[in-house]
């Protein structure tokens, strides 16, 4: 798989004149690589396809890890080895795992475009793997108020007019 992703980074690169592959699928295909062992890409089972999914949910988000510590594998090894914490600096964190949105909208995409690519240049077989696997662990969408910040931090209230301050 690791030869695959060299030959998919270098046709990527080629094809569009820079490297957002190497930021979009590498990350996820490298932890894919760590995880099951750098397998043949023509020899993948269902099996090791269902790992990848289950496995991918449980790398925990940054927070926590330092920015060399960037690696998708290194973080997933560390929360597993570690229950889900790091000490750092004497003080304990606890580590939360990715979003559905960054499994989703990061991860899966990644992963369809490699196993897209190998696909149609004969590297792997059959359909492209739809890889979506969420758990109730991996946290929704953060809620977001547009107005928090213009509203000196107060929640927009709709059903009630904004105070005026009126003292000079």
């Amino acid at each position: 798989m690791s030869k695959v992703l060299e030959r998919f980074l270098d046709s990527e690169r080629k094809v569009n004149g820079n490297d957002s592959a190497l930021s979009d699928a590498a990350p996820i295909v490298t932890f894919a690589i760590k995880l099951l062992d750098d397998p043949v890409m023509a020899a993948l089972t269902g099996e090791q396809l269902l790992t990848l999914k289950e496995e991918m949910a449980e790398i925990p988000a940054l927070k926590g890890f330092l920015s060399a510590e960037r690696d998708l594998y290194f973080r997933y090894s560390e929360a597993k080895k570690n229950g889900f914490k790091r000490i750092i600096d004497g003080k304990e964190i606890k580590l939360t795992r990715v979003s559905k949105a960054t499994l989703k909208s990061r991860y899966r995409v990644g992963l369809r475009r490699f196993f897209g690519w190998a696909i149609e240049n004969k590297f792997a077989q059959g359909p492209v793997p739809e890889f979506s696997f969420t758990t109730v662990n991996n946290p929704g969408k953060a809620k977001r108020d547009a107005f928090r910040h213009a509203m000196g931090g107060r929640p927009r209230n709709p059903g009630k007019p904004i105070p005026r301050n009126t003292s000079k």
